[in-house]
């Protein structure tokens, strides 16, 4: 549903203010209008009435607008103002433009309201958004900052020059017994057990590597001297190089390692596949298990590595990923897909783990394997048959919101005004503007129908094609005077560069369709711009004719523009989009290219605009 948009209206004649809702009316769907004339009564309803925009006369007998406009950015600063004034009153209105006024718009013109107020709004977000965007970089900033100091990893921050600790964690803290203050007073060499000079090779080093792993004997402030590993990653702040350093005692690996020792025996009767390799990766052990699982025989595998058995169909970079990671003395955790001996498919769940020695030293790696093909098929199963439930139930309420309202939304137009035409008081003018909705609106219905009859023939195959001569540039210039009043409504250039004239122009083909194709993009290319042009023209190329349309305006995200040619589509999927049309219109283009031979692509950036390009042959083949 439409957000709810709640104007303040400050205005003291009631004709104006009447002129003014009627504008509204026509541009927002749902809204709360409040009209004040009073400044105690302004400020009242700032507080309590809270409106999203304020639109405001510039000269009433206790109030203007310029006062309106101080007030509401005392209020709020991002609460857009829209100042209504006469033609005699446009400098004073520019006047408070520059004061921060939003927009202004002479009551002369009053027609403009409407689109200066979606201009005003849509500023509006993009402010509000500008200021989430940076509460969310100042939450980031604290987010990491938090991360480092509370992380219980002993961390370092180390100047790659000079070796001085520049910063250090609450870990650090209790790791070495120094205080942070006292740490970030010291030199990695006052730690460190190595002689100066070697550490300094070693922070010369760096410079030419991203990632280092290290093996030190650190000293505490007590005295005592522990083994660790020390994870050091290169960063730059303010333009000078840091070292990132994680600093592990690997006493607790040591004591793991003499654990796993003992439960050898209780890897035999293991109901999951087990192998045991050597540091340099070919395998020394395997469970009964494994020749269960991969029907390979302990005397097939031992003494080679696991690339032999297909070990999950991994390609070189990911081989690598999981060899560095369990030789620099972490796991590896993940699923693949394996082979049998019989070639058989099967899924594996697996970690990964190096052994090491008293020393520290890697000695074997040992990957623990379970089979999980059953419940790997069971889990693809359940979630194809959830998102194929989930795209029709969506498909299904897509159709049905929007076939809801674009037939009760004209048909409430068309209703509503031939009421309003009975009654004999209406001027001719006035008379005339309201046939002029009701036949708007039923041309509305008519299209929606036809669009709906259209998808129907192209589902069910039976659209046909009448072949006939269609001159191409006849057909641009009149969408170019039938499209150019619609554009000048919304204040867009529309141009038309038909580059293929004369003879050359004359095409055998389906003339509705094409003609639908290209109105059809124009049509859409007007609608989703709101500033700038629209330019459509056509070329030869070879037996092609090929035709183009592109404009200023919203643009496509990029992962939405496949889907803009499917059924019931908008670039803008949001229930609450601003844009008429039930989301036909693309995807009966799209058939019409491929009943023609010719195809569809498009080009677009989002908020910047969009290409349309359609290419189809000079020359169809008649049907009888």
């Amino acid at each position: 549903m439409e957000k709810l948009i709640k104007i303040l209206l400050v205005e003291d004649l009631p004709s104006d203010a009447q002129l003014a809702e009627y504008e509204i009316a026509k541009t927002l769907t749902r809204y709360m209008l409040k009209i004040v004339e009073t400044r105690e009564a302004f400020i009242d309803a700032l507080l309590k009435f809270t409106p999203d925009i304020v639109i405001s006369d510039f000269q009433l007998p206790s109030f203007d607008g310029l006062s309106a406009l101080k007030l509401t950015m005392e209020y709020s600063k991002i609460t857009p103002v829209i100042i209504l004034t006469g033609s005699m009153n446009e400098d004073t209105a520019v006047d408070c433009m520059k004061a921060g006024a939003s927009d202004y718009v002479i009551k002369e013109h009053i027609k403009r309201l409407g689109s200066a107020i979606l201009s005003s709004l849509k500023t509006r977000d993009i402010l509000i958004k500008k200021i989430e965007s940076q509460k969310s970089l100042q939450e980031s900033e604290e987010k990491f900052r938090s991360i480092f100091e509370n992380h219980s990893a002993v961390k370092l921050i180390i100047d790659a020059e000079s070796g001085e600790i520049v910063e250090a964690n609450s870990a650090a803290e209790s790791f070495y017994g120094w205080s942070a203050d006292e740490l970030k007073n010291m030199k990695i060499y006052q730690i460190n057990t190595l002689p100066e000079s070697d550490i300094k090779q070693l922070l010369e080093a760096t410079k030419n590597s991203k990632n280092l792993h290290f093996e030190f004997v650190h000293r505490k402030a007590d005295g005592t001297k522990c083994d660790v590993e020390v994870f050091s990653s290169k960063v730059k702040i303010a333009g000078k190089n840091y070292l990132h350093s994680i600093v592990h005692d690997v006493s607790q690996k040591k004591r793991a390692e003499e654990r796993l020792r003992l439960l050898s025996r209780s890897v035999e009767q293991s109901p999951v596949s087990v192998m045991i390799m050597d540091k340099y990766g070919k395998i020394e052990y395997v469970n009964p298990t494994f020749t269960k699982i991969t029907e390979y025989m302990p005397e097939e595998v031992i003494g080679r590595e696991p690339t032999m058995i297909k070990w999950g169909f991994l390609n070189d970079k990911h081989y690598d990923n999981i060899w560095n990671t369990v030789k620099s003395g972490n796991d590896w955790e993940g699923e693949f897909c394996n082979k049998k001996k019989s070639g058989e498919i099967i899924w594996e769940k697996a970690i990964i783990s190096p052994i090491f020695n008293d020393l520290g030293d890697i000695t074997h790696y040992i990957e623990i394997k379970e089979d999980i093909t059953e419940k790997k098929v069971m889990i693809e199963d359940l979630v194809k048959a959830k998102e194929l439930a989930e795209e029709s139930e969506r498909l299904k309420s897509a159709f049905l919101q929007n076939m809801s309202h674009e037939i009760r939304t004209p048909m409430n137009g068309i209703l509503g005004f031939l009421e309003i035409l009975r009654e004999p008081q209406l001027s001719g003018d006035e008379r005339e503007k309201y046939f002029e909705i009701v036949n708007r609106s039923a041309r509305r219905l008519l299209s929606s129908i036809n669009n709906i009859l259209e998808i129907s023939k192209i589902e069910t195959n039976t659209m046909s094609l009448q072949i006939s001569d269609v001159n191409t540039e006849d057909m641009l210039n009149y969408f170019y005077g039938f499209f150019r009043p619609m554009a000048q409504d919304k204040g867009l250039d529309l141009i038309c560069k038909p580059s293929v004239t004369g003879n050359e122009s004359i095409i055998l083909t389906d003339r509705y369709k094409i003609e639908s194709i290209i109105s059809n993009l124009i049509n859409n290319a007007i609608k989703f711009t709101y500033s700038g042009y629209i330019e459509f023209g056509s070329h030869l190329d070879g037996d092609d004719i090929v035709f183009y349309v592109k404009d200023s305006g919203i643009g496509i995200p990029e992962e939405r523009i496949e889907a803009v040619f499917d059924r019931f589509v908008q670039a803008d999927m949001k229930v609450t989009r601003p844009h008429e049309g039930v989301g036909l219109g693309l995807s009966i283009v799209k058939a019409y290219c491929n009943a023609l031979n010719g195809s569809i692509t498009v080009d677009s950036k989002y908020g910047e605009g969009s290409r349309f390009v359609v290419r189809v042959p000079i020359t169809q083949e008649r049907i009888s």
